[in-house]
């Protein structure tokens, strides 16, 4: 039949909804600024930012290693990535999260992607389908009924470095070593290593310096292609086209 035309979301911001207890993560809509590198080896640059006080000025601080459990959801046909996001249920062993990012056909360096996530009780679809919230909300809206399904899982060891100017907390430093899979019994794996530069504050200029030191040093590659799409083709699908102006989240 006709493709069904990608729902209009995320038309208006949704303040970020603090949680009353700290150790559950918040309802929160942002826009991530972020810088993706590919690499063949994570290893050197690991050893040299644990190594390291600092780098290019920033002061680094090494945060607590993440194993994370990421289904990549959406429905037979593909009608969330064709609204223009990609819907990620994350388990990080200690908390379970909903998210939202807005799709990017560009290779702009760095993107700059709408970013909805909510808390969960557990990481199930059906309870997704059934809780309130701006993603479970916006969810229903573009699935109009059709079954929600794992397209692929993705499984990461995280590491982080903070890097600090002063006592500012700048940038994330997140080097992934990632396998991905479909949501069954995995025949085929992708190892995927990824580093991931996100800006908490400052302008995006003020950490160039830091970007070009961990290109020249580690042999990043700019990332063409999202963790999403990767996903994707390794379950020999592809990104459907991205909605038409005017649509989105």
């Amino acid at each position: 039949g006709p493709a069904t035309q990608p729902a209009r979301l995320m038309s208006t911001r949704d303040s970020a909804v603090a949680e009353s207890s700290p150790s559950v993560p918040p309802t929160r809509d942002v826009i991530e600024t972020q810088w993706q590198f590919v690499t063949d080896d994570l290893r050197p640059l690991h050893a040299q930012l644990e190594s390291s006080a600092d780098l290019a000025g920033f002061n680094l601080v090494r945060l607590a290693p993440l194993d994370l459990t990421d289904r990549y959801i959406d429905t037979a046909d593909l009608r969330l990535a064709r609204a223009g996001f990609a819907l990620r249920l994350r388990s990080d062993g200690l908390h379970n999260t909903a998210t939202l990012k807005s799709l990017q056909a560009d290779s702009a360096c760095p993107k700059q992607r709408r970013k909805i996530t909510q808390p969960m009780r557990d990481g199930r679809i059906e309870s997704l389908l059934t809780a309130s919230g701006p993603v479970a909300e916006r969810t229903r809206t573009v699935a109009s009924g059709a079954p929600l399904e794992a397209v692929f899982t993705a499984h990461t060891h995280r590491e982080v470095f903070r890097a600090l100017h002063g006592d500012v907390d700048v940038a994330a430093i997140t080097l992934d070593s990632t396998e991905l899979g479909n949501s069954g019994q995995v025949t085929a794996t992708d190892l995927l290593q990824r580093v991931e530069v996100d800006l908490h504050s400052a302008a995006v200029g003020a950490v160039q310096p830091l970007i070009d030191k961990l290109r020249e040093s580690a042999l990043l590659k700019p990332a063409l292609a999202s963790k999403f799409e990767t996903g994707l083709a390794s379950v020999g699908r592809t990104l459907p086209a991205p909605p038409d102006a005017g649509t989105g989240m």
